[in-house]
């Protein structure tokens, strides 16, 4: 080779050496690797972050004071075995700040009073359920009758 060298080497000097590793440990976190679960992480992390405000939103509100107005009622009777039958307000659709809402006796053994047409009464209202304070003709202490909001009419 009068004019040039030959400049041929061997493959095997241009194949950079192999790094050594040890045994490998189950969490490669501690090798300062992040772990492959952070797509999963991600995820979570913004799912909880949505269920949040939505968690928040559906707790229900403090106790308030709101004035209903009966706009109509539908009773049924109760009747027991004993032979005691009485008769009870079952449904009354009403109107609250305006809007119609639709509530049930949520009264243990239907004890609710029979609600006037067109009356208006003051309740306590706790997310969906509402207390109508009342009072029996012989007793002193009035007593709350319990009402569940079904939806609107």
């Amino acid at each position: 080779m009068p004019h040039g060298a030959d400049f041929r080497f061997a493959r095997s000097a241009f194949i950079w050496p192999r790094k050594l590793e040890g045994p490998k440990l189950a969490s490669k976190f501690l090798d300062g690797e992040k772990p492959q679960g952070t797509m999963l992480n991600k995820v979570a992390k913004i799912g909880f972050l949505v269920l949040i405000p939505l968690i928040a939103s559906a707790t229900p509100k403090g106790r308030e004071t709101i004035t209903l107005q009966v706009v109509s009622s539908k009773t049924q009777i109760h009747g027991s075995s004993s032979g005691n039958a009485f008769i009870y307000t079952d449904i009354m659709f009403t109107l609250v700040d305006g809007k119609k809402a639709l509530y049930t006796c949520d009264q243990r053994g239907d004890i609710c009073p029979l609600m006037e047409d067109g009356k208006t009464y003051t309740a306590d209202r706790v997310g969906g359920v509402i207390y109508i304070s009342m009072s029996a003709p012989g007793d002193k202490k009035p007593f709350s009758v319990k009402y569940k909001q079904l939806g609107s009419w």
